[in-house]
């Protein structure tokens, strides 16, 4: 399917290497050594010497496009509404549970929530939640991730429709912690095809010699170490609003 072809187009090929892939929904997966799993994870069978564990969450990109409806803005115009807001989005959350939520919960009764907002609140600041509330659910997976993994992963590779979005890039990389390397080609589904063709047909004898040629990162987004603390709280708010507000819709 499309979700895991990007991971191969995205240069997952050994221990470690993990990948957000920012489409309709945010999938993040980590490669690791044959063994290992965790609850809320998607383990697949091992292939090459190496297991491959995913999570996809139920809305990424589709909760831009519902909160661009809801505010009466397109897409890129709730981006540059996004980009005039503080980090942290003056406290205000935004819970992306449009649908439920699929990994690391699986609960389909989970619903969306924006919190926190006050009469000083404009509407930059609840565009800009939302992309950072993508983002707690992304580190939410994260998490669940490298303890199936049992490992720590340095960076992650950055790829989607979503991808395309510095600012989301940018806040992604704070909001988890990590390094975000961005491909050149964002659809990396496709490329990933590509990659496996050349498996197939000889042009390679593994992904990682064929991501050494074929996948290009084209920009890095580095964690602001000034921001750390800031999104540790709200991360923390998060997951506890997650919590305790999941059973009133249930």
């Amino acid at each position: 399917m499309d979700a895991w072809s990007a991971l191969v187009g995205g240069g997952v090929a050994g221990p470690g290497d993990a990948i957000d892939v920012a489409g309709t929904s945010e999938v993040l997966a980590m490669a690791a050594e044959p063994g290992g799993g965790g609850p809320g994870i998607v383990t697949f069978p091992s292939w090459r010497g190496l297991h491959v564990h995913a999570g996809p969450t139920q809305a990424g990109g589709d909760a831009l496009a519902w909160a661009s409806a809801v505010l009466g803005v397109g897409a890129g115009e709730l981006l540059e509404l996004a980009a005039t807001a503080e980090p942290g989005s003056g406290d205000v959350l935004f819970l992306p549970q449009l649908a439920g939520e699929r990994a690391p919960v699986w609960d389909p009764t989970l619903r969306a929530h924006w919190l926190g907002a006050t009469f000083g609140t404009g509407r930059a600041d609840p565009a800009r939640a939302v992309l950072e509330g993508v983002a707690h659910a992304a580190r939410h997976v994260l998490g669940a991730l490298e303890t199936a993994a049992g490992g720590h992963a340095a960076s992650l590779a950055a790829c989607g429709g979503g991808a395309g979005s510095d600012l989301w890039c940018q806040i992604k990389a704070d909001v988890l912690g990590r390094p975000l390397r961005r491909t050149a080609e964002r659809d990396a589904g496709v490329l990933g095809a590509a990659m496996l063709a050349g498996l197939a047909t000889g042009a390679g004898a593994t992904v990682g010699q064929l991501a050494a040629r074929m996948v290009r990162v084209e920009r890095e987004f580095v964690p602001d170490e000034r921001l750390r603390a800031r999104y540790d709280e709200a991360h923390q708010r998060y997951r506890e609003a997650q919590r305790v507000l999941g059973p009133l819709f249930a």
